[in-house]
């Protein structure tokens, strides 16, 4: 039932062809035909109504055996194909006397023998593809993986490369992984999309397990979870025949094109984290989509702009949710089990089939398409969740028979020390200390259980913030004690408030931008970067504040003791790094390569805060190396807000005062 849902669905709201559907379904185009023909006759369209169940549909285009009457049953010939080639003494007059021995109405001997050189003549028949505008995307892995070092351990790792190509323009996405399993797998395809900016209708993968359940030559099931992402971007999975590559050309040319331009390029550089490896494929990547055809005008992504692009189906606003799809049977005390724990459903499915969709959140469990329940996810072991309406109504409630109800309050004092001891315990500290100011006030008893368990919760959310902030200010070893509410406006420096009040809010480090802070000795430079810092610790931002002049030396230092890969991990982890005292001398070329291995790390994934007496144009004579150079500022400029101070020296205004 299933699958006449979607053949409705492909052929009323995507507008495909029946043999497009039937090789998306992996069925005959003659049931594709039939179920359209019985639904045009029944009246049934698109989309089903609601109140409509699957054996209302079955009972509305099966009442009766309206289909034509099948023909004579016609041979396997990719079997017959294989039985010729498994031994010399097998013979077609044979092979024939065995299909009439199973089917006695079958094809008579002269059309067994043209049927199958027919079909022979067929073999390597290769049929020139051409692919519209937005119609194709084409998904595969690399055969080649990438090696990544463990810094901590020096174990190594290998990364999956994952390429997806658009059939118009050729256009190519890639990207690394650590696995290949389903959650990957959509990930990397919602990424894809995201990359191209669009979906295109039809999305042609390998036979991957992630993306079909069932590899079969004849009728490979789909995953569920890819298929329902697919409909969520209003496309249609048709997977590409096992062993067939020509199925999906394009995608192979284009693994052949990443392994020898990009994988090719990397291969003498060392990785140390995944999102090391994505950024470097990431900027050969952009290289190969402008490099120049060479037997045509134009690049992939300018043929991606002017074809694919404009063609391509836009995204829904909202991002597709992972959901894991899984079958359960109920057991006779009407829960299933998924994942270890225990879902109730309506007591009058016991013994039946169910299909389960498992989001972060969520379990919601399906009946031949119908939601019959939904619950909280739990996770753990052994849990079990139960919703009372699907009890029978044979059973009793849940009674709490010898309980009170209402009883007096104990106020032994063994209990309370013993309570608050376990709470210490716990290490819930703030509910503690909250219970036992609780208990010191008179007229506690006026407050109701919950008002009295909320206030402990809030008073131990509000320890527990503390303790995070004083962690995370104590770890960034801040130069000053500042914050942005200190800062002095009144002294003319031409600081804009605005620009502050935005900073403040942290919007730039969850974009990963970065912040220049310029002018001369004295005017509060350090106090800005610092006073920044501490807001993004209130934040609950990493920051680390380093002086430039001493950081180099330590990186030297590691290099000589074998921890300098372990040191750059550690650096490129810290969401927000403050380089204080920038070009105060010039960099070596050694001390050049340091700091463009620091930025290069923290590029597009964390945020860096400059602090200079050099203006922002004079940078780029500090580095030594130019090329070096280049790649430094190309990095930290474009994304960057820019703070010039100016005027006399703040010590100098202090003393006067």
């Amino acid at each position: 039932m299933r699958k006449i849902r979607e053949i409705l669905r492909l052929y009323h709201q995507m507008g495909l062809s029946r043999r497009q559907i039937a090789e998306s379904l992996q069925i005959a185009h003659s049931t594709v035909g039939d179920v359209l023909r019985r639904a045009e006759g029944a009246g049934l369209g698109w989309p089903i109504p609601d109140n409509m169940t699957w054996d209302d549909v079955e009972q509305l285009l099966y009442a009766g055996n309206t289909g034509k009457p099948r023909g004579r049953p016609m041979p396997e010939w990719e079997q017959v194909h294989r039985e010729l080639k498994r031994k010399k003494s097998v013979t077609l007059q044979l092979l024939w006397y065995e299909y009439k021995q199973a089917n006695p109405d079958g094809i008579q001997y002269s059309q067994f023998c043209a049927h199958y050189r027919e079909w022979v003549r067929k073999l390597d028949v290769v049929m020139r593809q051409t692919h519209r505008a937005g119609e194709k995307m084409f998904v595969d892995f690399a055969g080649e993986t990438v090696p990544i070092v463990d810094p901590a351990s020096g174990e190594i790792e290998h990364a999956y490369v994952y390429v997806a190509v658009l059939g118009a323009s050729n256009y190519t996405y890639a990207e690394a992984t650590m696995a290949q399993d389903l959650e990957s797998w959509v990930a990397l395809t919602r990424n894809a999309l995201e990359f191209f900016e669009g979906s295109a209708e039809i999305w042609v993968p390998d036979n991957l397990k992630a993306g079909v359940s069932r590899t079969c030559r004849y009728e490979p099931d789909i995953n569920p979870t890819y298929s329902e992402m697919a409909e969520y971007y209003g496309a249609v999975v048709i997977p590409a025949r096992p062993r067939k590559p020509r199925d999906k050309a394009k995608v192979e040319k284009g693994v052949q094109v990443v392994e020898g331009w990009i994988l090719a390029a990397i291969r003498n550089i060392t990785f140390f984290g995944l999102h090391q490896l994505n950024g470097a494929i990431r900027e050969k990547l952009d290289v190969l989509n402008n490099k120049p055809f060479q037997k045509m005008d134009g690049t992939r992504r300018s043929l991606y702009e002017q074809i694919d692009r404009p063609a391509l189906r836009p995204l829904p606003e909202t991002r597709y949710v992972f959901a894991e799809w899984k079958k359960a049977t109920v057991n006779i005390d009407y829960h299933i089990a998924v994942d270890h724990n225990l879902y109730s459903v309506p007591h009058s499915l016991i013994g039946r089939e169910l299909d389960v969709r498992l989001t972060a959140k969520t379990v919601e469990v399906f009946n031949r398409g119908h939601r019959v329940a939904i619950h909280h996810r739990a996770f753990g072991r052994g849990r079990v969740t139960t919703e009372p309406s699907h009890r029978p109504s044979r059973c009793p409630p849940i009674e709490t028979s010898g309980v009170q109800a209402t009883s007096p309050r104990r106020t032994d004092k063994v209990l309370i020390e013993h309570t608050i001891t376990r709470l210490n315990d716990m290490r819930p500290t703030g509910m503690g200390e909250a219970y036992s100011s609780q208990r010191k006030r008179p007229n506690i008893d006026e407050l109701s259980f919950d008002e009295r368990f909320s206030l402990m919760v809030d008073q131990e959310w509000t320890y527990r913030q503390n303790r995070r902030l004083a962690r995370l200010l104590k770890a960034a070893k801040l130069r000053l004690p500042a914050c942005v509410e200190d800062i002095n406006y009144r002294q003319p420096r031409g600081l804009d408030r605005n620009l502050v009040v935005h900073l403040a809010t942290c919007d730039w480090i969850r974009g990963s931008q970065n912040v220049l802070i310029t002018g001369p000795t004295g005017v509060g430079k350090t106090f800005m970067a610092c006073a920044l810092a501490h807001s993004a610790c209130r934040h609950g931002f990493s920051a680390r504040c380093y002086r430039v002049p001493r950081l180099l030396p330590e990186l030297a230092i590691a290099r000589g003791d074998g921890s300098y890969p372990k040191m750059l991990v550690r650096l490129s982890k810290i969401r927000l790094l403050i380089l204080d005292d920038w070009g105060t001398a010039p960099l070596s070329p050694v001390e050049s390569r340091d700091i463009l291995e620091i930025i290069d790390d923290r590029s597009q994934l964390s945020s860096t805060i400059i602090a200079s007496q050099l203006p922002v144009e004079d940078w780029h004579a500090s580095i030594i190396d130019p090329s070096v150079a280049d790649a430094v500022l190309d990095r930290l400029v474009h994304s960057s807000h820019r703070i010039h101070l100016k005027g006399e020296s703040m010590r100098k205004a202090e003393q006067r005062s």
